[in-house]
């Protein structure tokens, strides 16, 4: 029982080497343009989608500016309120200490 295993055994193994795989050279060349085609349409998916995200990104960013520009210039509520001037008077009082006398030369 042991030689007739072996021996279909061997016979499969070398029924199996026997057979050649017939690849032409134009079925090598479809299957590499069908790669580099699904490669380029990855590639074009992947930066519609990076366009897409980025247009997302600009639109929301526009609407959050305009969100905080609105807030800032229509609630004067939040707005830090200035303290009032002290009243002015109404004139100065300067006090008059007599006719103005010039520097005196010093004399050596």
């Amino acid at each position: 029982m042991r030689k007739v295993i072996i021996i279909s055994s061997l016979f499969c193994i070398l029924a199996s080497c026997t057979k050649q795989q017939t690849v032409t050279q134009e079925q090598l060349l479809a299957q590499l343009l069908a790669q580099k085609q699904e490669a380029y349409m990855y590639q074009k998916n992947q930066e519609c989608i990076d366009n897409a995200l980025m247009e997302a990104e600009i639109y929301v960013d526009s609407i959050i500016y305009d969100m905080t520009q609105f807030s800032v210039l229509g609630d004067s509520l939040d707005m830090i309120v200035k303290p009032d001037k002290p009243i002015r008077p109404d004139y100065l009082q300067i006090t008059d200490p007599g006719p103005i006398v010039p520097f005196e030369i010093i004399k050596r």
